[in-house]
């Protein structure tokens, strides 16, 4: 077996144009072999059915979350502008009283 990291550096350096010796390509080679045998067994393995309605429910627990963090957002959000509403109101009342008062 060779070890992810000298099989990302040989890939690296290959992608790269760099030239490789003899004992780097076949090592590369083989890397990518090893790579290829472990994704045809995760593609060819099929989801175990619990598991896949474990997946599907802890999806919906997720959209359900976003779909209230959305609703929260949007009352801040109402709520921020009103609260610059009554920030620029007051500014405004306390511009004219300054306004109107002597120096």
């Amino acid at each position: 077996m060779i070890p992810d990291e000298v099989g990302q550096k040989l890939h690296d350096r290959a992608t790269r144009g760099e030239t490789l010796t003899t004992e780097e390509q076949e090592l590369l080679r083989r890397w990518y072999a090893q790579h290829d045998q472990e994704e045809m067994a995760q593609l060819s393995a099929a989801p175990a059915p619990g598991r896949l309605a474990d997946l599907q429910s802890r999806v919906q627990q997720a959209t359900a979350q976003v779909v209230v963090q959305a609703q929260h957002i949007e009352a801040l959000t109402a709520e921020n502008a009103q609260l610059r509403q009554e920030i620029a109101s007051l500014q405004r009342l306390l511009s004219a009283k300054l306004a109107g008062q002597p120096a």
